[in-house]
């Protein structure tokens, strides 16, 4: 009986939160605008994702992400590409750091490189990965570059069949 009764209290909790949340939410956009309430929509999701409340910084993200924030899509996808939720969702991860990338954010070309040159919750495609590797290489991105690296000595190993 006293774990159902943790266990309600934990739900109502929960829901508590969602409710005040969506009730912030709506007061942002319909006060400050979407712009605004993207900017700090944001904000709130950095200082969540700082405290390793991973739930809630994506619950944070997802307005300014919509409201087509590149910096917004790029840490909701790497959310979802490390499984910091759970185990990885690759298609999310795919979908919003391929967004974030086409807007050239040099962070979502290195991670979306990343997972397609190692296979991480998407199919290995070296072509790809290499593609958004060289482009965030091209701007100094370190991690591209180290990658780009690894991949070419593994290309040049010799094969023992």
């Amino acid at each position: 009986m006293m774990n159902q009764e943790r266990d309600s209290a934990k739900v109502f909790r929960r829901k508590s939160i969602v409710l005040s949340g969506i009730a912030l939410l709506s007061f942002l956009l319909l006060y400050l605008g979407s712009e605004l309430a993207a900017v700090l929509c944001y904000d709130k999701a950095l200082d969540e994702y700082d405290s390793k409340n991973y739930m809630a910084a994506r619950y944070w993200l997802i307005l300014p992400a919509y409201a087509g924030r590149p910096d917004a899509m790029t840490l909701l996808g790497t959310i979802y590409a490390t499984g910091k939720l759970g185990p990885v969702d690759g298609g999310a991860s795919e979908k919003w750091l391929l967004k974030a990338a086409l807007q050239d954010n040099v962070d979502a070309q290195s991670i979306l490189g990343i997972i397609y040159a190692t296979g991480v919750g998407v199919k290995m495609d070296r072509i790809k990965g290499t593609y958004w590797l060289q482009l965030a290489a091209a701007k100094g991105d370190a991690a591209a570059i180290r990658v780009l690296g690894q991949i070419g000595q593994q290309s040049r190993k010799p094969r023992i069949d």
